[in-house]
């Protein structure tokens, strides 16, 4: 008797066993499986990218010091001529204290080897000084905020034969829009990296909140549906940070205008209906495809977006990417397309992009050597008026980017090339460093008024350089 009993127990937990790896079968081969792996595989690929030139030498940081903070940059370059011969050369160094809304440049210059004087200004929300090292030794002074009506009532007016409006009021010290882009970085990697979190808990976590079914036209193909009522609630929250400026000025100002433009009246984009997308994948459970299976439809019922994408690499799928966005507003349809490929090297990366508009075509290739910090950029812009010249717009870059210290940023230009004149290019070389200002600006206590000077007083300070 108790050996049978020992024979039912070992049947049954063989029949438990065999149902569950049926359940488990069947799991695996729900739709919403094979959706969740492939958004999980999606996720753990695009985490291994990163840019190891731009991280280490700290680029957002160095950023935000340049656009509102005090900082001092030194720049160090040469413009050449197509025989590689140095046409013009300029040492520069700008302080600006955004806070005590101070700024101060001394520059030096040289044509073809002979030096071309130096130059000093300064100043503040009041007043702008001027010194010619090499023509006086003296400081002009000039009202910033009665610039235009002091202008046009003085000889400098009638000398150079041209005209500013009386009210006008000049600006030097620059007024910037702090986009606090450090912040606003570590604020999208820590919900990208919460995203990546909630994605590795397991597939089958992923997949009890997904709806999904199987598409009838192709075998690959799955219809992912995602509530409007789930979104809106993302939605409401990232708008409501974009316009209380948690991710900057310019970010809000970016934001109020798309909105202006696109007709949007109320105070959050929200869905009409829910997200539906047609995921395609491979063998592998990789997301190759997708796509919306309808318009995305929004609240203000004239707009509505087409979303298309193609994953096509093949080490990583996000190697090679061809996308598009259509937008339709009332009669109004415009098309914007955007086409990626990378490409592993020896010890780094080659990015080439592609984005056409409804009114320009844009192309971008850079190389990245991540153990040199080197890299090379080449961009490319045709619009109207390159179309009709039949020449498009070329830049080219190669340098290279490092941190001299924690808080210190150099870029090394060996070769810039851009349009200068008609067909003729020029070539700059040089080095730009940013570093925090570690000295008070210093304003001269006192100079000549500028717009009062008189003809003779001009002629005095020329004829005593003779």
């Amino acid at each position: 008797m108790k050996a049978v009993k020992i024979m039912i127990k070992i049947f049954a937990g063989i029949l438990l066993a065999g149902c569950a790896a049926l359940g488990l079968l069947y799991w695996r081969k729900l739709p919403a499986i094979h959706v969740a792996k492939g958004l999980v595989n999606l996720a753990e690929e695009a985490g291994e990218y990163g840019n190891p030139i731009l991280e280490e030498a700290g680029w957002e940081r160095i950023i935000d010091r340049i656009t509102g903070g005090a900082v001092r940059v030194d720049l160090d370059g040469s413009f050449l001529t197509q025989e590689q011969k140095e046409a013009f050369s300029m040492q520069a160094a700008v302080s600006l204290d955004e806070a005590d809304k101070k700024m101060r440049i001394e520059a030096d210059s040289r044509l073809l080897g002979f030096g071309l004087g130096s130059l000093m200004l300064a100043g503040d929300e009041d007043q702008l000084y001027l010194q010619l090292p090499g023509v006086t030794d003296q400081v002009f002074r000039i009202g910033t905020k009665d610039f235009g009506a002091r202008y046009q009532n003085s000889m400098w007016a009638r000398w150079l034969r041209f005209s500013v409006d009386e009210d006008y009021a000049l600006k030097f010290v620059p007024e910037w829009k702090s986009t606090r882009l450090e912040e606003t970085t570590k604020v999208w990697k820590e919900k990208i990296q919460t995203g990546r979190k909630l994605l590795s808990r397991g597939v089958y976590l992923v997949a009890l909140v997904l709806d999904v079914e199987k598409a009838e036209a192709e075998p690959d193909c799955y219809v992912l549906t995602i509530p409007a009522q789930l979104l809106n609630g993302g939605l409401k929250s990232v708008q409501k940070e974009i316009r209380s400026g948690k991710y900057g000025e310019n970010v809000k100002d970016f934001w109020e205008e798309l909105m202006s433009d696109m007709g949007i009246r109320s105070a959050n984009l929200q869905l009409a209906e829910d997200l539906k997308f047609l995921v395609r994948l491979d063998e592998n459970d990789r997301i190759r495809g997708i796509e919306t299976a309808e318009p995305l439809s929004f609240t203000e019922a004239f707009l509505g977006i087409t979303i298309e994408a193609e994953l096509e690499g093949t080490e990583k799928i996000l190697d090679q990417v061809e996308g598009s966005v259509r937008l339709v507003k009332e009669q109004l349809e415009k098309s914007f397309s955007l086409a990626g490929k990378m490409t592993p090297l020896e010890d780094g990366r080659k990015e080439q992009w592609a984005l056409k508009t409804p009114d320009t075509d844009y192309a971008l290739d850079c190389s990245w050597f991540f153990d040199s910090k080197d890299f090379e950029i080449a961009a490319e812009k045709e619009g109207a008026k390159e179309r009709e010249t039949g020449k498009p717009y070329q830049i080219s870059l190669k340098g290279s980017l490092k941190a001299a210290r924690e808080d210190s940023l150099t870029l090394n230009v060996d070769s810039l090339v851009f349009p200068f004149f008609a067909d003729k290019t020029i070539e700059m070389s040089g080095a730009l460093t940013v570093e925090p200002l570690t000295e008070e600006i210093l304003l001269p206590e006192t100079g000549v008024d500028f717009f009062g000077m008189s003809e003779l007083d001009i002629l005095a300070i020329l004829l005593d350089r003779l």
